[in-house]
């Protein structure tokens, strides 16, 4: 019976393009599987609302989280290396989406693709020169888009966020914390290198504050806007 349903199943959403104009998980009944009751809900849902609605097809989303690159790096409290076996660390569950191999893409003019976030970078991450307060960070990319000899081709490029900025750190790697034979260039002008994001902090008594992401060690704060730190622009996402 149930090996029915699914064909069933499979029958409805081959037949129902509406259905389909987004991608679907398959778990409608949000119970963190697909099974029959996922079958269930779809027909009620395209039955009684799918010539109604635009799109039935409004499955259960998840974050997919990627891995932080830690595998093997266990540590105790006083910062010996032990087996990771039983720790319960990251180095022994490794949960989140793998990275694609090879995690960035360099295009050879300049730019370099994260093939895990699809966003596009320039391959010199101190493109400016020189570190710039937070207006004047977010100034840089507005000009390289009304230039034609520096923007790459394109004329969308800005600031990134600090999500964004901090999607680049690899958790297994230091100083930079970045994939290990990754294609940029100027990732660490200083030893100790921050990057401006494009997101302020949100606190009134504080909104003279930015968040920066420090490429050395893969650090997040918050720092005052008029502090000099150093400018990566980004374009793409969503």
């Amino acid at each position: 019976m149930k090996k029915i349903l699914a064909i069933l199943g499979i029958m409805v959403l081959m037949s129902a393009p509406t259905a389909l104009a987004e991608p679907c998980n398959g778990d409608f009944d949000c119970n963190g599987g697909v099974d029959i009751g996922d079958f269930i809900t779809f027909m009620t849902d395209f039955f009684f609302r799918g010539f109604i609605y635009e799109n039935p097809c409004v499955p259960c989303r998840y974050i997919d989280i990627p891995k932080t690159g830690q595998s093997i790096i266990c540590s105790d409290n006083s910062g010996n290396e032990i087996d990771c076996a039983g720790t319960g660390q990251d180095g022994e569950y490794q949960r989140g989406f793998a990275w694609l191999e090879p995690r960035f893409l360099n295009h050879g003019d300049g730019t370099v693709t994260d093939t895990f976030t699809g966003l596009m970078w320039t391959k010199n991450a101190n493109l400016p020169g020189g570190s710039k307060n937070w207006q004047e960070a977010l100034d840089y990319p507005a000009e390289m888009n009304t230039e034609t000899h520096a923007n790459f081709g394109y004329t969308d490029w800005r600031l990134p966020n600090v999500r964004e900025l901090h999607s680049l750190i690899d958790f297994g790697e230091h100083e930079p914390a970045l994939t290990s034979g990754h294609p940029f260039i100027n990732v660490q002008p200083e030893r100790i290198t921050y990057f401006w994001s494009s997101t302020p902090y949100a606190p009134k008594s504080y909104r003279d504050h930015a968040w920066r992401v420090c490429l050395t060690f893969g650090v997040v704060h918050i720092d005052p806007k008029t502090t000099s730190w150093y400018v990566w622009p980004v374009r793409g996402g969503q």
